[in-house]
Order: C-alpha cells, then structure tokens, then sequence
C-alpha cells in the first residue's frame, strides 16, 4: 500500500518492518480457513477487538485465539510482525491449527449482537 493509505488506518497501518499496533489480537482458525480458501489468503480482523474482551467468533461460536499456537507468544507482542497471518510461526500456519468449540451460549450470543451492531452502523464495510 502507498504511504499515504496511512490515514485510514492511522497507528495500525502496518510499515515494513512495525509490528501491529493493536495490543488486542485475536483471530478464529475457522474464519482464517475460510479466508485462505475463498481469497488465497487470510486477514485480520477487527471487528473482534472492538470492544476489547471478544473471546468468541459470532459466526463459528469458537473461541478466538490470542496467543501463537505455536510459540506461545501474544499475537500482540512486537516479537509478533502482522505478518504471521500469512507467513506463519515456526514453518507452522495459523489457519491449521483446530478450532475449539465455545460451550458458554451467551458469550456466543453477546459475540453475534456485537457483530451485529458492529455491521448495521458501518454498513460501508459490508
């Protein structure tokens, strides 16, 4: 991306070589899964960090991971580049590690009304 995309992301648009700012990381396997099939690729996102205690996807009910499976890190940690989407840790990817279910219903149900709000006041996102 140009330099000048900047504004749209202010301090979390990743330069080469910063870590991602957001200190809030999450992401479910399932969707990164669905990503890389559908687009090639998966992406963060950040509709699950909105409100800062996320731990459940509104579309899979599984719980969102915060931590590298694989080295333990948080995926917020600046030893963490954003790019461990797409490049992996340890030769290891993170949309194949197996999701686990979420069994709290009303965590699932608190995750789709925020999604829920989220979508219908930023309809230009859709």
């Amino acid at each position: 991306k140009h330099s000048q995309d900047i504004s749209y992301s202010r301090k979390l648009y990743p330069f080469k070589g910063e870590p991602y700012a957001e200190k809030n990381v999450s992401y479910c396997p399932e969707c990164a899964k669905e990503d890389l099939a559908r687009l090639g690729f998966s992406y963060w996102r950040r509709a699950y960090t909105l409100f800062g205690n996320d731990t459940v996807c509104h579309k899979h009910n599984t719980l969102l991971l915060t931590h590298c499976p694989y080295c333990g890190l948080s995926l917020g940690d600046p030893k963490h580049r954003l790019d461990v989407m797409w490049g992996g840790c340890d030769g290891h990817y993170l949309w194949d590690v197996e999701p686990s279910v979420n069994s709290d219903g009303a965590e699932f149900q608190r995750a789709r009304f925020f999604a829920h709000q989220f979508a219908t006041s930023r309809p230009w996102l859709q």
